[in-house]
């Protein structure tokens, strides 16, 4: 049997964007959202993967870029997918390691919301991301089995992101 070239194998599968997302919870359970500059909504602030870029990696990148903070990713909590546009969100629970809240070029606003302001302000596809992480973070980050988040180049597992 001959062996089979993986490039050729996906090369005429759909692409799909993925992103990350990060959330981050205050003492009193409220989770950090902010207010995107396009589209303007209340989201967790996160975005796409840059081109060869770990997951975890990424999802640092993009909430100290988007909000200042450095974030340590605890667990993922949710895989969300957007099947009218096609991209797929991973959705990590976060410990705050430092920084301090600031806007950016992407960001509007930002602020701590309740579970309650989330689900009332929040269209439901975005506010379960939150809600869901909440339920994690409210059990323990370490109730219940961890999903590992790991990369590989096909054969070989890389290094932890």
């Amino acid at each position: 049997m001959g062996q089979v070239d993986e490039h050729a194998q996906v090369a005429g599968l759909p692409r799909h964007v993925i992103g990350v997302a990060g959330v981050v919870v205050d003492d009193s359970g409220r989770a950090l959202a902010v207010r995107r500059r396009e589209p303007a909504r209340w989201e967790l602030p996160g975005g796409a993967l840059e081109d060869g870029e770990l997951l975890l990696d990424g999802l640092r990148r993009e909430v100290a870029e988007e909000i200042g903070l450095d974030v340590d990713p605890l667990r993922l909590t949710g895989v969300y997918q957007n099947m009218r546009l096609g991209p797929v969100a991973l959705v990590f629970l976060c410990r705050r390691l430092g920084g301090i809240e600031r806007l950016s070029d992407e960001t509007q606003a930002w602020r701590w919301m309740t579970r309650t302001e989330v689900e009332t302000e929040l269209p439901p596809a975005w506010a379960t991301r939150f809600t869901d992480a909440l339920d994690v973070w409210s059990a323990g980050p370490a109730a219940g089995p961890a999903v590992p988040v790991r990369a590989h180049d096909g054969a070989n597992l890389l290094r932890p992101g």
